[in-house]
C-alpha cells in the first residue's frame, strides 16, 4: 500500500536528485566533530597535568618541611635567669648522669627498672611543663622552684633505687654465704 508520498518520490525522484552533496560542508562538520572530541581530550589531560604537578609540589613541601624543620625559637632555661642557677642544674645533671650509670652497672630487676623509668618520665613531663610556664610567663620564683624540685625528685628516686638494688644484693649474699 503506497502512500501519497510514496508515489510523489518515486515519480519525482529525478527532478529531486538534481543538487550534489556539498562535499566540503559535511568535511567542515566532521572535522568540528573530531575538534571537539580532541579537546575534550586536551582539556582532560591539561586538568590531569595540573592536578599531578599540585600533588608534587605539595609532597615536595611536605618533605622539605620534614627534612629542615623550622627552627625552634630560643627556649628560656635556668641559665638564662642566673649563673648561680645554671650551675646548680649543671650539678644535678652531673649527678643524675652519675647515678644512671650506677644503676645501669648494678643487676636491678626489671619490675624496679620500670617503675623507676615511669617515675622519672613523670617527673619529665612536669620538668617540660614548668620549661613551658618559663617561657612563657618569664623566670618566676615558684616555676623555679618547681624545675629545682624536679632535679631533686629524680635524685631521690635514683637514689632509691640504688638502695633497694644494694638492699637486694646484700639479702643474696647473705643467702648465699649461708
Amino acid at each position: 500500500m503506497k502512500t501519497g508520498l510514496d508515489t510523489y518520490f518515486e515519480t519525482n525522484r529525478g527532478k529531486l536528485d538534481v543538487e550534489l552533496p556539498d562535499d566540503e560542508h559535511i568535511w567542515r562538520e566532521i572535522s568540528k566533530n573530531m575538534d571537539r572530541s580532541e579537546n575534550g581530550k586536551r582539556w582532560f589531560l591539561r586538568i590531569a597535568a595540573a592536578v599531578l604537578l599540585l600533588l608534587s609540589v605539595g609532597v615536595a613541601g611536605i618533605v622539605f618541611v620534614l627534612k629542615y624543620p623550622s627552627p625552634k625559637p630560643h627556649e628560656f632555661t635556668l641559665a638564662d635567669v642566673s649563673k648561680p642557677l645554671a650551675d646548680k642544674e649543671n650539678v644535678y645533671r652531673f649527678v643524675l648522669q652519675e647515678k644512671m650509670k650506677q644503676v645501669n652497672v648494678s643487676s636491678i630487676d626489671p619490675a624496679s627498672y620500670q617503675r623507676m623509668i615511669s617515675e622519672l618520665g613523670h617527673l619529665d613531663m612536669q620538668y617540660e611543663r614548668y620549661l613551658e610556664d618559663l617561657n612563657t610567663l618569664g623566670d618566676q620564683p615558684r616555676i623555679i622552684q618547681g624545675l629545682i624540685r624536679c632535679y631533686e625528685l629524680k635524685i631521690k628516686i635514683m637514689e632509691r633505687t640504688l638502695c633497694e638494688i644494694n638492699k637486694t644484693e646484700r639479702y643474696e649474699n647473705k643467702r648465699n654465704v649461708l
